[in-house]
């Protein structure tokens, strides 16, 4: 009888071990097949960067790509008794994906008078169109003459190259001849920096503004 005894609980005892065995099993499987199933998401952002206003958290880099290459900008600087006169060459190269440019339809240029000391003088220029303006620059490049458009490569993507030529004529009276002698000597000794800025309206919004800088350069006429 006692033997009968040790035998139930030996059977007893073996039974419930395999029961824990199997259930860590389980366990076991069940974690392995958690993980084997989870989705590992990998947002890929173009090198390009997102558009304008897309609601990105960090600063996108402009769909639509356009730089500078421009060297200084050079003001012919005369006197005549008491009027200066300021002759502005400006020389502008745009530098635009070839891509990018094939959705625009209107391309915005614009130069800041306002932070130099051409801005104190009332200007004119010539229009496409030749009549004369004052103290108005056409901004939308369609209605400004374009010197030439090349294509260059550089790091495997195509730009196209837009240069146009204008010339801004500044002039001032002043009291005094010695003043407006005064104002010929400080131009003629001092450099400034004046800021442009350019974007693109294209067919699918308006591109991100790039601003660029170059050196202004006050010589005699």
């Amino acid at each position: 009888m006692r033997n009968n005894l040790y035998t139930i609980l030996f059977i007893a005892i073996a039974f419930s071990a395999c029961s824990k065995s199997g259930t860590d099993t389980y366990i076991t499987s069940s974690r392995s097949s958690t993980t084997t199933s989870s989705t590992t998401t990998t947002t890929i952002t173009s090198s390009r960067g997102n558009a304008p206003g897309s609601g990105s958290t960090t600063t996108p880099t402009p769909v639509y790509d356009i730089s500078f290459n421009n060297g200084n900008q050079v003001v012919k600087v005369s006197v005549n008794n008491k009027t200066l006169t300021m002759n502005l060459h400006e020389s502008i190269n745009l530098l635009i994906r070839k891509d990018s440019l094939a959705k625009s339809f209107s391309i915005i240029f614009k130069e800041d008078f306002k932070s130099i000391q051409l801005g104190k003088y009332s200007y004119t220029t010539l229009s496409k169109d030749g009549t004369i303006t004052t103290n108005y620059a056409e901004n939308n490049l369609n209605n400004v003459t374009i010197s030439g458009t090349k294509d260059t490569t550089m790091n495997s993507v195509v730009y196209t190259k837009i240069s146009f030529n204008r010339n801004f004529i500044f002039t001032g009276t002043f009291n005094t001849s010695t003043e407006a002698g005064v104002q010929y000597d400080y131009l003629l000794n001092n450099k400034e920096t004046i800021y442009f800025s350019s974007y693109m309206n294209t067919t699918t919004g308006v591109s991100a503004t790039v601003k660029s800088s170059s050196t202004l350069v006050y010589t005699s006429n």
